[in-house]
């Protein structure tokens, strides 16, 4: 990301903004305030763009989607490719200039890859009743066991070892321990935070025996 800041202002501005004895301090609040704007709006973007290629990932890993369901655009089909194409346009686009933008035919592939997400994954009525049927009562059982662990108190379980251990530890200055919170709002904050991949190697690990299962592609398979 601090590359891409290295690229949008003109190299005489940045030697401007250095702190040196002749450094004028309007300049440097300036850039550097510029420079806060770019970040945030950069990060803002990188949104758009990640989570239409790692949705596409994460549908092809459980089989919602084959790897050839996208047609070859101006950004690509997969999610390193997508990243790849349009980080390097917006930088190429926003070179000495105060705003941040992709050209015309990447910013229409990216409008045309996001329709494609959502008539083949997000609404896609077939598939939706097969999740529907599967990942909900998952979410069910993990649900129940990981708070009848926590009322319990059962500290070798993971809602414990995974998430409320390391919580505590990152706020180990704050007064009341994270544990002590309403249980039901402990179990949807870790459930929020687990990725597709975690979430199903759980609900194995919890119900080795359930007939609830979701067989997905590994990174290494």
């Amino acid at each position: 990301m601090l590359i891409c800041v290295l690229f949008l202002f003109p190299e005489k501005e940045c030697r401007n903004s250095s702190r040196d004895s002749g450094s004028d301090s309007n300049t440097d609040k300036n850039y550097l305030n510029r420079t806060r704007l770019f970040l945030f709006l950069f990060k803002k973007s990188e949104h758009i763009y990640t989570y239409l290629g790692k949705d596409r990932q994460d549908a092809q890993r459980i089989n919602i989607i084959s790897e050839n369901e996208f047609t070859s655009r101006q950004i690509g089909t997969v999610n390193s490719e997508i990243i790849h194409n349009l980080i390097v346009n917006i930088i190429e686009n926003s070179y000495g200039k105060p705003c941040i933008k992709l050209d015309d035919a990447h910013f229409a592939a990216l409008k045309a890859a996001k329709i494609d997400n959502y008539a083949k994954i997000y609404q896609n009525a077939a598939e939706q009743t097969k999740l529907d049927r599967t990942i909900q009562p998952m979410m069910g059982e993990i649900y129940g066991q990981v708070l009848e662990d926590l009322k319990r108190g059962n500290k070798n379980s993971p809602i414990y070892t995974h998430h409320i251990d390391y919580i505590n530890a990152m706020r180990r200055h704050n007064t009341v321990p994270y544990g002590a919170d309403e249980p039901n709002q402990i179990v949807v904050d870790y459930i929020a935070s687990m990725t597709d991949d975690y979430f199903i190697d759980l609900h194995r690990h919890l119900f080795p025996g359930s007939s609830y299962k979701v067989e997905y592609l590994g990174y290494f398979d």
